[in-house]
């Protein structure tokens, strides 16, 4: 009879989501910032495919649209132009222009999301405690974000989130990656799904790792004045 079995790591990296951003805050925690998202695979087939179907103006509408769930609340997100939507053999590009407030801001501190396109995220499984039905992923993908934070003048980074990795083996893995630069930081995090059908017997371990990744995301960016880590 037959039987169903969790798909091995196979033609995951054909569909990949790079996003990323250039970000200049200032010290009332607002910011401009240039970003760019690089699209293969599925995900750059859906556009192509909506382009076909729609004028280029209703593209970049519909392309607004799906924004609002990748930018935090509070920012402003419009697409500029797209790069090679008629041209199959090539990434898609998605040149993207924002701006808005980010996160709190107090007399010494500034406190921001560490992942800023994970501050609307959702992480799918972790309410749900138990599940009879198997899951179908459609695809497995990779989403890769590079963040960069331009800091206001006077402040340093009090806080960040450390390097970390989280594997569920053989099917997924998250890994963070925070790189510092004078009057910078840059904050990465790519998240790897390799399986496309989890079984109900391997639900437990499909929802704890998506537990872990939902916890990792919470982490903040605290930057602090000068002043303030001196001990003044």
């Amino acid at each position: 009879s037959p039987s169903a079995a969790t798909s091995a790591f196979q033609n995951y990296p054909d569909n990949k989501t790079l996003r990323i951003g250039d970000v200049t805050l200032d010290n009332r925690g607002t910011f401009t910032g240039n970003f760019r998202f690089v699209l293969t695979g599925q995900q750059a087939l859906s556009w192509r495919q909506a382009a076909i179907r729609n004028d280029l103006d209703e593209v970049k509408k519909q392309f607004d649209h799906s924004l609002e769930s990748a930018f935090p609340d509070g920012v402003e997100a419009h697409i500029d132009h797209f790069v090679g939507i008629d041209d199959p053999d090539v990434n898609l590009v998605a040149v993207i222009k924002a701006k808005g407030s980010l996160g709190a801001v107090t007399s010494k501190r500034i406190l921001l999301p560490a992942f800023f396109f994970e501050t609307r995220g959702s992480h799918p499984f972790v309410a749900q405690e138990k599940r009879q039905q198997p899951v179908d992923m459609r695809y497995g993908d990779i989403i890769t974000d590079q963040v960069i934070y331009h800091l206001p003048d006077g402040y340093t980074v009090e806080g960040a989130p450390p390097d970390d990795k989280i594997a569920w083996p053989q099917h997924a893995n998250l890994i963070d990656k925070t790189v510092m630069a004078p009057g910078q930081i840059t904050i990465a995090r790519s998240l790897a799904r390799a399986f496309t059908y989890a079984k109900p017997e391997e639900y437990q371990d499909l929802r704890g790792f998506y537990q872990k990744v939902a916890a990792t995301d919470q982490q903040q960016l605290v930057l602090t004045t000068a002043q303030t880590a001196k001990g003044n």
